[in-house]
This record gives structure tokens, sequence and C-alpha cells, in this order.
């Protein structure tokens, strides 16, 4: 065999560099980003939860929480639609917001691009191909695991039901066993293999979902190394922030929870109580404030998480040679 045909080893994955891409700005950009991105991605990250916020509060407003069992049929099924008409609003806002926030993220990481409608924000296709891009991870990471989950104790239950003895048992018991171990590593894997959907959709400017599949072939626990590290730093800093917010909740509920009348009252009592608590002017002052410590948090981890896919969509295709441009991340 000549030394031509000799495969070279696979180059190390650099992990530091993959990991802390997104936080590392070049010098005399960065209050272009902060002016283009960071501040209308904290507005309409405000906006967001504001808007959020106020619908639940319209919605629970005239609900009398201690006569909600004695509401009539009617009463009771318009609320249910309310609450699920809002639910169904939040879904598609929540997939808006994370299509144009992570696209003005990625424009900047894979072309130095910070032109937009409202800084870096961009409300067009693109948005609208992202967001189904985000629907359709949804789906096959967290419900497709579920699925397979579902018909494992289906099948399970079905042995167990038509054998009836111990050895049916046992079979059925190993089957739904197999199923929920098996569902977690299955949705980690579909989380690293789908994870550079959106910036590969958005660099192809078409709907690009499986692609993803192939481009990280050979290099997924190198991936999952990496998520895991920046998952730790947002769990770190993120925890800080609900640490405080436990204590905004605990300060404003401890009189009720020292009230033994509460206590032995029934639940739709203390509940009534609870929701009188959250309308107060103290603890939604409170919470705005928790609110923009989050908000902040989410803001850096989305710089973090964009940075981080960016540099590994670059990094394979170019380790590939699937790299056709001269846009380069890595410069």
């Amino acid at each position: 065999m000549s030394e031509t045909n000799i495969p070279k080893p696979k180059s190390a994955f650099p992990f530091s560099d993959c990991v802390f891409h997104g936080f590392q700005i070049p010098k005399g950009k960065l209050l272009p980003i902060i002016w283009n991105i960071v501040l209308p991605v904290i507005v309409l990250s405000g906006l967001y939860y504001v808007g959020i916020t106020y619908g639940f509060v319209q919605v629970f407003a005239d609900i009398d929480f201690i006569a909600m069992e004695d509401l009539p049929a009617s009463e009771m099924s318009g609320f249910l639609v309310k609450s699920f008409v809002l639910y169904g609003l939040v879904i598609v806002a929540s997939f808006v917001f994370m299509a144009t926030t992570m696209n003005a993220a990625y424009r900047w990481f894979l072309h130095q691009d910070l032109k937009g409608t409202i800084g870096a924000l961009r409300f067009g296709m693109d948005e609208v191909r992202t967001a189904l891009v985000l629907f359709v991870y949804s789906l096959m990471v967290f419900v497709v695991p579920y699925i397979l989950l579902i018909v494992f104790m289906i099948i399970g239950g079905v042995i167990i039901a038509a054998v009836g003895n111990m050895v049916g048992t046992i079979i059925g018991g190993l089957i739904m066993a197999i199923g929920g171990l098996a569902m977690l590593p299955l949705m980690v894997w579909l989380a690293v293999k789908l994870s550079l959907s959106v910036p590969m959709s958005l660099d192809a400017k078409k709907f690009t979902m499986f692609k993803s599949m192939a481009l990280t072939k050979g290099r997924g626990w190198a991936l999952l190394g990496s998520y895991s590290i920046m998952g730790v730093i947002y769990f770190v800093a993120i925890s800080i922030v609900s640490v405080l917010q436990n204590v905004v909740l605990l300060g404003q509920m401890m009189p009720m929870l020292s009230d033994p009348s509460y206590l032995e009252s029934g639940g739709t009592e203390m509940f009534a109580a609870m929701a009188e608590i959250f309308k107060s002017p103290e603890m939604l002052l409170a919470m705005a404030g928790v609110m923009v410590l989050q908000i902040i948090v989410s803001t850096v981890f989305l710089f973090g998480y964009t940075g981080l896919t960016a540099f590994s969509m670059r990094y394979l295709q170019e380790e590939k040679g699937e790299l056709l441009s001269e846009l380069d991340v890595f410069d």
C-alpha cells in the first residue's frame, strides 16, 4: 500500500474554540453588535414575556378560584377554550420569537451581517423557514421518542394481557422497560444529529432538515460534549437567577404559608390567595426584576449557542470539503 492510500487520522475536535466562539466578539464590533442585536433582542424578549404575562392575567383576572367548582358548564367551557387558545398563541409566538432572534445571531456568525428591519432583526421568509425547522426539530426530538415509548408500552401491555402468566408479565415488562430506557438516549441522539438544521437552512436559504445528520456523521460525541459544556454554563447562570426568583416568591408567600388558617383550609382557598399575591404590585415589580435578569442570561446564551452551532457547522463543512464559499466563521 502506498503512502497516498493511507487514511489520515481525524484531527482533534477544537472543543474550547467551539464552546466559547459565541462569546468572542472581535475588536471594534462590540458596540455594533450590542446596538443591532443585543438591544433589539432584549426589547423583543421583554415584549414577548410581558405579552404572555398580560394574556394570562386577562384570562384568569375574572376567575373566582374558590367558587370555580360551582361554575356552570358554559362558563367552565368558555374558560377552557380561552386557556387553550392562549396556550396555542404562546406556542406560535415562541417559535416566531426564537426564529427571529436566532436568525439575527446566525447572520452575524455566518456572514457578519448586521442589517435588518429593527437592528439586525428581520421578519421575512427566512424567519418563517426557521420557525418551521424549529417546529419539525421539536417534533422529532420530543414527540417521536414519546410515540415510540407509547408503542413499546402498548406492545408490552398486549403481551401481558394475551399471555396472562409470569412469562408474559416478564416479557411485557422488559419491553416496557426497554422503551423507557431507550427514550432518553434517542432524544439526545436526535437533538445532536439535527442540531445544525437551523444554521444550515438559513445558510442555504431552503428547508434543510436532515442534511444535518450527514454533516454531523462521525462527530456526534464531540458535538454532544460541546453542548454539554454549554449546558453546564447555562445551568449555573440560570440557577443563580432561579435562586433569586425563589427568594422573591418565598418572601411574598411566607405570610400565607405561616398562617395556620390557610394550611387548614381547602386547596382552592390557598390557590386563590396565591393568585392574589401574584397580582399584587410588589410581586409584579419583583418578578419584573427577575425577568430582566432572565432576559440578560437568555440573550448571552443565545450568542453562546448560535456561536457554537455556527462554528460547528463551518468546521464540519470545511472538514468534509463542503465549504463552497469563501466565507469562514473562523476569521
